[in-house]
């Protein structure tokens, strides 16, 4: 007994010690819009996110420790301006995006390298000791860079070593936060001998203080194996954001075969999120739902117990006490109870239409008529049945059938690989993609062509075909004169005809001035450029070209004279 203690006391005093260690980031009072673990399109949050105080940008971020920058990167999309500092006393990193822009020297550093490699994205690797930081000492401003829908820090901690995630409230956790998680629905699904979902049934919770009840407290359930999901938020006392939950847990007659706590990620693991939902809610309805059990394996960092795979099995007449617990990181709680009564009616399955059957230990091989089709092992989350089929939809812009391949709501786990036979005498290859079609149009997946084949590598079910793009981007000047005497930026608005996903590439940019590579901010969400005039120019007449060019190849370039 005396070993564990000890050993329980000393992990104590280290975590102690580290929170005393680390400082925040911000000098301002901390407010979350999002928190550690929360569900994102198709990954959990491994950060979490600070707000601004007043909306706008430019707040200083400090480094939250001593130590070395080890990465700096630039994205147009993603992280935009970002950085991680590597912590040697700790053995933590911290990680710091969606920058606004870098202090001085590091951002000297940052265009430097952009300039000698004459890219905007740049992902830089730095020796151990070439930038020193010390605890608290600027290293940037607070920004909306890169994916970022408001000005805000995404702030991260990480093992050095192994690069995963660890809840940063873990090392501050001073946020102003009295109200407990809101539970919203809970989905009660029956399930038949092989896992399939027969039946799902939505209830409304109701609050009454920290504790909910449903409409009626005993739930009448058809079938012998039954689980749970939950739809729930965090609000904080500070902010209006609707955030993801920090532990759930669930117990059947007072056993707790069910808890999903958000104190680690894994990077490896960040696929298995769309299977700890419920994706056809999402995907459908755009609903946060926490699946409260698993067909195949829980994820190791997250699922902390899980019995059984969460599922119950009901003996005939047997009612179950179900009850389920939510709280945040200061301990605030939501609790729901309620009783579940198997019904005497039975349910059957319903027959599928399906012609194609996957398994989940094997890699699957399907040889169509002018599509191959290659699903890895481990492609879904248990043993499923596709349907298959394809229509001539073929006009002048879509050069194939378009392939209806499986049901959306259906999460994809590993990339799906398209081979579509293309006709040797095709006069476009260049120009051909792999299409996903939507409701309101279509995407690009990219694709290249190998031989006979146009190949991609999709992340979703639904319907593909191969299309064609031979329309230039569109580039029109928004802050702009030819008079550059009293300029301190330009921007230009760039625009594709078809949006990309997948292995496409977003548009490029590439401007000169006398044929001299100039440094372009690139706004990828808001589908502009800007460049800031630093360039040494003699007074007189210069020549300005700007080259905008799509996934495809189509190219167009805008050029004029310019007058300092």
């Amino acid at each position: 007994m005396f070993k564990p203690i000890v050993a329980l006391t000393l992990l104590l005093a280290y975590s102690i010690a580290l929170r005393a260690q680390i400082q925040a980031p911000v000098d301002f009072e901390i407010k979350l819009s999002g928190t550690f673990g929360e569900i994102r399109s198709n990954h959990y949050h491994t950060g979490i996110d600070i707000k601004s105080p007043n909306g706008r940008t430019g707040h200083v971020i400090r480094a939250v420790d001593h130590g070395y920058i080890r990465r700096i990167k630039v994205d147009k999309s993603g992280y935009g301006y970002s950085l991680i500092i590597d912590h040697p006393a700790s053995g933590l990193s911290s990680v710091y995006a969606h920058l606004d822009r870098f202090v001085a020297p590091i951002d000297t550093f940052v265009q430097r390298t952009q300039y000698g490699i004459e890219s905007f994205e740049i992902d830089t690797i730095l020796q151990d000791t070439l930038m020193e930081i010390k605890r608290g000492q600027i290293i940037g401003y607070l920004g909306d860079s890169g994916y970022s829908f408001g000005p805000h820090l995404h702030f991260e901690i990480r093992k050095t070593e192994s690069q995963k995630p660890i809840n940063p409230l873990i090392y501050f956790n001073n946020i102003r936060d009295n109200r407990a998680p809101v539970i919203r629905s809970i989905y009660v699904y029956t399930l038949d001998d092989h896992h399939k979902i027969l039946k799902k049934q939505k209830l409304k919770a109701y609050k009454n203080g920290n504790s909910y009840r449903l409409e009626q407290d005993t739930i009448q359930v058809s079938g012998r194996r039954i689980a749970f999901g939950v739809e729930a938020v965090d609000i904080s006392e500070t902010a209006r954001n609707k955030n993801g939950v920090y532990r759930l847990e669930m117990s059947s007659d007072s056993t707790l075969i069910y808890q999903l706590q958000f104190d680690s990620l894994d990077f490896e693991y960040s696929h298995l999120m769309n299977i700890q939902i419920d994706y056809e809610e999402k995907i459908k309805h755009k609903k946060n739902i926490y699946r409260c059990y698993f067909f195949n394996t829980g994820c190791p960092n997250i699922n902390k117990v899980l019995i059984d795979k969460g599922i119950l099995t009901l003996d005939e007449k047997e009612s179950r006490n179900i009850s389920i617990r939510l709280s945040d990181m200061q301990h605030n709680e939501s609790k729901l109870d309620f009783v579940i009564r198997p019904s005497a009616l039975a349910m059957s399955a319903k027959q599928d239409l399906h012609n194609i059957d996957v398994s989940f230990h094997r890699a699957t091989w399907i040889d169509l008529d002018r599509l191959e089709i290659l699903l890895p092992q481990h492609s879904f989350e248990k043993d499923i049945a596709l349907f298959i089929d394809s229509v001539d939809h073929s006009s002048r812009d879509v050069i194939s059938a378009t392939y209806h391949i499986g049901d959306p709501s259906i999460p994809l786990l590993k990339k799906m690989e398209l081979n579509f036979k293309i006709d040797e005498q095709e006069p476009f290859k260049d120009k051909l993609f792999v299409g996903r079609c939507l409701d309101e149009g279509y995407v690009s997946c990219g694709g290249e062509i190998e031989g006979a084949y146009l190949k991609a590598q999709v992340s979703r079910l639904g319907e593909y075909a191969v299309m064609i793009d031979s329309v230039p981007p569109s580039v029109e000047p928004v802050l702009w004169d030819t008079i550059w005497t009293n300029l301190h930026r330009i921007r230009f608005r760039i625009e594709d005809n078809i949006a990309t996903t997948d292995g496409a590439q977003a548009l490029r940019v590439r401007g000169t001035i006398d044929g001299k590579w100039m440094l372009w901010r690139y706004d990828y969400k808001n589908k502009s450029i800007d460049y800031f005039m630093d360039l040494e120019l003699d007074p007189g007449r210069h020549n300005f070209r700007l080259e905008i060019i799509d996934d495809r190849g189509n190219k167009t370039i805008y050029k004029k004279t310019v007058y300092l």
